[in-house]
């Protein structure tokens, strides 16, 4: 029904229509109010309504996209308003933005500044300030604003979406580059990605070879997780990586299945940007205020010999270290249950580096014994 959209833009047509960059569907969108931050076009907002959405509220900062194309591809839609607002981490001020039809930014086509039409202003909490609504879809497609828009969001801002779609853009913004701070920010305010496209150049020679130049941003799509009212598990699964490149000897090798026993739905897992993401919660990075809070309101944790025991013996929060070739009777507490297989598999060395040890799954009992022994010492709902 919308194949006409593609005269007009066949590369945005394809992100939204066939690539589904932002990863809708009907599940998530029917009977929602959608905030589509760059509406440029209006092709997400078209795509939310064939999808059954109950309001879309269109922020565009280009004055003549907004009387324009936006304006003519959603006349028909009597749930579409339109803003024309600049959406930044402050309101009310008034910033001059070139209108080229790729979109605006305060921060790209810097040298094109002042040719432009001025426009206001907002914030996103401002913007929906009078909304009641706690399950609404986020998009943003601005240009380098989202580190504005979204770093300075609160979380409680932030959980008002049970969706957001977000083009990161890495390399444009004066003060934040790259894409993980903000997909850390995310992660840390309860969202988990289920969704990423890098966008790429794609160059082809004489002979059909394809090679692909990434262009320095991403599309990326997070769900909302729900808060862990009852009592859950905190996990930390992974010793601290090795220069050599190597795993940790200390890394406990059934973690997939021990969780599968456990149940992932009752874990959060705590960990550093880059590793394996074991639940669908999992914070990376977090300040060490945030992880005391999380073993203050946790059931128990769990761990493999790092940081964290340590960290919960000075808080007086008992839980379960999972040994290898570290002695418990050396690294660990007599408050929290260690699990070692035996003692034989204790390395010599015990204070040497750990780039020497090799990593050796014998060392480790298997997921089920363990399971057992927690489920005896802790109560696992």
């Amino acid at each position: 029904m919308l194949e006409y959209l593609k005269e007009q833009q066949a590369d945005i047509y394809k992100e939204l229509f066939i690539d589904n960059c932002y990863d809708v569907n009907e599940e998530r969108v029917k009977g929602k109010v959608v905030i589509d931050l760059g509406a440029n076009r209006g092709y997400f907002a078209l795509l939310c309504n064939e999808l059954g959405a109950k309001e879309i509220i269109c922020v565009e900062a280009q004055k003549d996209m907004c009387e324009g194309l936006l304006k003519e591809n959603t006349k028909h839609l009597s749930n579409v308003k339109i803003l024309n607002y600049a959406v930044t981490d402050r309101s009310g001020d008034t910033v001059n933005l070139s209108n080229d039809d790729w979109g605006s930014s305060l921060y790209a086509n810097k040298d094109k500044k002042g040719v432009g039409q001025d426009v206001t202003t907002i914030t996103l909490e401002d913007l929906i300030k009078d909304r009641t609504e706690n399950d609404m879809i986020l998009k943003l497609d601005v240009e380098g604003a989202e580190y504005d828009i979204l770093l300075n969001a609160s979380k409680e801002l932030l959980r008002r979406f049970s969706h957001i779609g977000v083009e990161i853009h890495g390399s444009i913004h004066p003060k934040y580059t790259g894409c993980d701070i903000i997909e850390n920010k995310l992660h840390n305010c309860g969202f988990t990605r289920l969704k990423v496209l890098e966008m790429c150049h794609i160059y082809t020679d004489n002979e059909g070879k394809k090679t692909y130049v990434p262009m320095g941003y991403r599309t990326s799509a997070y769900t909302r997780l729900e808060e862990k009212t009852a009592p859950f598990v905190l996990l930390a699964p992974f010793a601290q990586k090795l220069r050599n490149g190597e795993v940790n000897s200390k890394n406990y090798p059934y973690w997939k299945e021990l969780i599968e026993l456990i149940g992932k739905d009752k874990i959060v897992q705590i960990g550093v940007k880059g590793e394996e993401q074991l639940v669908p919660d999992m914070r990376v990075n977090l300040s060490l205020e945030e992880i005391k809070k999380l073993l203050h309101d946790c059931a128990f944790w769990i761990s493999v010999d790092s940081f964290l025991q340590h960290l919960a013996d000075y808080t007086k929060k008992r839980g379960v270290v999972i040994f290898g070739p570290s002695d418990p009777k050396i690294f660990g507490y007599p408050n929290n249950l260690n699990i070692l297989k035996d003692k034989k598999y204790l390395r010599a060395k015990q204070f040497g580096i750990w780039e020497e040890e090799k990593f050796d799954p014998e060392r480790f009992l298997k997921a089920s014994e363990v399971y057992k022994i927690i489920k005896d010492n802790f109560n696992l709902g």
